[in-house]
């Protein structure tokens, strides 16, 4: 979980900026001790200290928040639920008090909750990539891959740095067929983050996809010129192999994958 004051930046919603800024500094300010124990991993003191900033400052969404965090880190949901939903009730711009009420009722297998929650907060932030993908981690548990994949699209497209975005969406592609989207993709993740072992097995799958065989078995031997101990690039070199006609090379690299 990231620190209460980077949180902090974004979520309060005053009638002006100044206002908004004054009043952030005032609760990281209060705060200052309960902030310093979460990140410590000192949750029971975490606790403490927001309920003495609470009872002093009955009007803190972000004490209940931070509360509500140290809450969940104890394994306390039910306690965190009611605190996150008071805090939305003093500030329905806090946000991340919507994504972490996502999380509660996803661990809970309350998809219908977590996506509701999972929207809130990222129709207030959209250029929030996290947000995104979160609502994309709800949509997948509920088995709804296709809006996963929007989302993962959406979130890619508010942080395009991140490779592990771009390799997941990849495989969410994967898993629906969708090579020919998928292959550009791939090909970005080698040309951004270099012929490392994931993107080069991502690419192979692409390559396999679209059919491009002779590049699906060229691009997976490269991969595994960097790691041999996973089975998932044996079973491409083979289904590729298979499929130009090699079955004995084939069946030695399917035999290589059951190791």
């Amino acid at each position: 979980m990231r620190m209460l004051k980077n949180l902090l930046t974004g979520l309060w919603r005053a009638p002006s900026a100044a206002a908004r800024a004054v009043r952030e500094q005032e609760e990281v300010s209060v705060l200052g001790p309960a902030i310093e124990a979460f990140n410590a991993g000192r949750h029971e003191e975490a606790v403490r200290a927001c309920e003495a900033v609470i009872a002093g400052r009955p009007d803190s969404a972000q004490a209940r928040h931070l509360c509500a965090r140290a809450l969940m880190a104890l394994k306390r949901p039910a306690e965190a639920e009611r605190l996150l939903k008071t805090a939305l009730e003093l500030d329905p711009g806090l946000s991340d008090a919507h994504a972490d009420l996502a999380v509660i009722a996803l661990t809970a297998g309350d998809y219908d909750a977590a996506e509701r929650h999972g929207r809130a907060a990222s129709d207030a932030n959209p250029l929030e990539a996290r947000y995104h993908e979160l609502l994309a981690g709800v949509l997948e548990a509920a088995g709804r891959n296709r809006d996963a994949l929007v989302e993962l699209s959406a979130a890619l497209d508010c942080a395009p740095e991140r490779t592990d975005l771009l390799l997941r969406l990849c495989s969410g592609l994967d898993l629906a067929g969708r090579h020919r989207e998928m292959l550009p993709l791939a090909e970005r993740a080698v040309a951004e983050s270099g012929e490392n072992f994931e993107t080069l097995c991502c690419l192979a799958l692409a390559q396999f996809g679209v059919d491009d065989l002779d590049a699906a078995v060229a691009t997976t031997r490269k991969a595994l010129r960097l790691r041999t101990d996973k089975s998932a690039p044996y079973i491409v070199l083979g289904n590729a192999l298979f499929e130009l006609g090699k079955p004995e090379e084939a069946l030695a690299a399917h035999r290589r994958a059951l190791k």
